[in-house]
């Protein structure tokens, strides 16, 4: 056992090893001083390009997508079919502006109950059920909104970053469903999943009218840069399908048969699946695999390594349904090369007999090439 004073508290690690050096005393860099530094580094790059340019440029990207909805709803006056599909695009819009910090009523007047009700949710940061662009309800995690981190700070930049943040989690978690999520509970109706996929394409439309584009790219870049691609269909991938299935115009999409097609077209490409979990699903009936569904998001959650390594060494991703209910950092350090941690987790493998799920990740890892670990700034972090 051993004591340190609280007298000899320090700021930072720079600062002791400075004293300590300067006092002529022996220097030890401990690994957590060098990552520790790293981490930092990381954070404050990643916060002041949010704040100088991805802040100012999601607020002109929502706007000039907000100004789309009236021209929008005159395109379609003559399909009447169309309106539950244009007031789900306002909703959705309207939403993102109000937590940006914009005093900007709906286009219909009728969606201000339902965006004041979406807002409060998130500001209670708590799961709920809600009817989000479907007739049935299904569960949120409101709780992903709170801000953290960086994010939440009392100072006027620190507000606005909270509200970028919260911005980023909708656009990024509020799944435009393309396909069925097999452990959704209610299990959405079929014409849910084609009024949402109905949707994905009126923003594509709303995108190319505003000549917004470039500005969701620039943002997609710079996240992209940052933190890795994204885990779900993007715009680019929803403008790839709707030209290689010819479809016309969102309202085509009424016909269920055209429908049909462009989900049986969507659900054969490599980008349709998600790979990483972000909603809250139940296990099916008679066991079997939670499934994400595949889903469209204007700028979506990142793929990254170590929350992929969680996810697949816990319930319900483990042979034989072993209810290991939470993963470990153990798990990512042996998955990343560290051999002694699993001799940490011998107890745990013991108990849950995922060993071969853990071997198989160490083994995707060290297929990685060096290309993949550059990839991002956070991958190269992690590296």
């Amino acid at each position: 056992g051993f004591v340190v004073s609280e007298r000899l508290t320090y700021q930072s690690f720079g600062s002791a090893l400075i004293d300590i050096y300067h006092a002529d005393l022996p220097v030890y860099i401990s690994a957590d001083s060098i990552l520790h530094a790293m981490h930092a580094s990381y954070d404050a790059i990643v916060k002041d390009i949010e704040f100088a340019t991805l802040l100012p440029t999601l607020t002109d990207l929502i706007a000039a997508l907000n100004e789309q909805v009236s021209a929008l709803d005159a395109r379609y006056a003559h399909a009447p079919g169309m309106q539950p599909m244009l007031r789900d695009l306002d909703v959705y819009l309207t939403v993102a502006g109000a937590l940006l910090g914009e005093d900007r009523p709906p286009t219909y007047p009728e969606n201000a109950e339902a965006v004041a009700e979406l807002v409060a949710l998130i500001a209670a940061e708590t799961p709920a059920s809600y009817p989000l662009f479907a007739d049935a309800p299904r569960v949120l995690d409101f709780s992903q909104f709170t801000p953290r981190g960086h994010y939440a700070g009392s100072n006027s930049s620190g507000r606005a970053l909270s509200r970028y943040f919260q911005t980023m989690m909708w656009l990024g978690r509020t799944e435009v469903y393309l396909s069925v999520p097999e452990g959704a509970k209610p299990r959405p109706a079929d014409a849910d999943i084609q009024r949402q996929a109905i949707l994905a394409v009126l923003v594509m439309e709303a995108l190319d009218a505003a000549d917004a584009y470039r500005l969701l790219e620039d943002i997609e870049e710079i996240v992209r840069a940052i933190a890795g691609p994204s885990d779900n269909v993007t715009p680019e991938n929803m403008r790839a399908l709707i030209a290689q299935t010819r479809l016309p115009s969102a309202a085509a999409l009424l016909d269920v048969p055209t429908w049909r097609a462009f989900q049986a077209t969507l659900l054969d490409q490599p980008y349709a699946a998600q790979r990483i979990l972000s909603q809250i699903l139940s296990s099916p009936a008679g066991g079997g695999q939670i499934e994400p569904a595949s889903a469209f998001l204007l700028l979506g959650q990142r793929f990254i390594m170590d929350s992929f390594i969680m996810g697949n060494v816990v319930y319900d991703k483990i042979p034989g349904g072993a209810r290991r209910m939470l993963p470990s950092s153990l798990d990512v350090l042996f998955a990343l090369g560290n051999d002694a941690a699993a001799q940490l987790l011998v107890p745990e493998l013991q108990r849950y007999g995922y060993a071969g799920n853990l071997a198989s990740l160490r083994y995707l890892v060290d297929d990685y090439q060096a290309e993949t670990w550059d990839d991002s700034l956070y991958a190269g972090w992690l590296n």
